[in-house]
């Protein structure tokens, strides 16, 4: 019987975790005191904007090359 306790207080401690840390991440409770932040948490909604911008400028030049490239390759 002891052995099926301790079984059972594994498995429990096993599922607690993810449990918590899914709840967590949807905004319900703390989440996981032990693991660390995630390094972009505490970000402010400017930054978050400039990021943005960047990465569209950044993409926007990537696909100006590829079209270069398929406009040469068809000459």
């Amino acid at each position: 019987m002891a052995q099926w306790l301790l079984v059972g207080a594994v498995v429990a401690a096993a599922l607690v975790c993810p449990g918590i840390m899914w709840l967590g991440r949807r905004g319900i409770g703390p989440g996981c005191a032990i693991c660390p932040p995630r390094p972009n948490d505490g970000e402010s909604l400017e930054t978050l904007k400039a990021r943005q911008r960047s990465l569209e400028a950044e993409i926007d030049k990537l696909e100006a090359q590829q079209a270069t490239r398929v406009v040469t390759a068809r000459h």
